[in-house]
């Protein structure tokens, strides 16, 4: 089955898949409070977290379309959610914890502007 909007739609929806990313939310918000203070970002990173340990488990399912337009999970076309590992939807979230939470760090001054973007 190709990810198409469609599809990332159903998946995105489906229960099950729901509640996993939910979960996902929860075991990296638990990764983050234990984090070293001087990671940078540190205090929006830390406030999703306490936001997550305060929010009702059906807030995160919203999520779902994280996890379903993520390339990572696109390039792997899951023949159906239970395709997605438990390991993806946790590095899924975890990748994009900065972005969720606010934090976006300064480009390198290195890399020139638009390169690493995959389109």
């Amino acid at each position: 089955m190709a990810l198409t909007l469609e599809n990332q739609t159903e998946f995105a929806s489906n229960e099950i898949l729901r509640k996993r990313v939910a979960m996902a939310f929860y075991r990296v918000a638990r990764e983050v409070i234990e984090e070293d203070p001087n990671i940078a970002g540190h205090p929006l990173r830390v406030r999703l977290a306490q936001i997550v340990y305060m929010s009702n488990y059906d807030e995160f399912f919203k999520y779902g379309s994280v996890i379903a337009s993520d390339p990572d999970i696109i390039n792997a076309d899951p023949q159906s959610v239970e395709d997605v590992t438990d390991i993806e939807l946790i590095n899924v979230v975890r990748q994009n914890w900065n972005a969720i939470c606010g934090y976006f760090p300064e480009p390198d001054p290195a890399t020139p502007a638009g390169e690493g973007i995959a389109v």
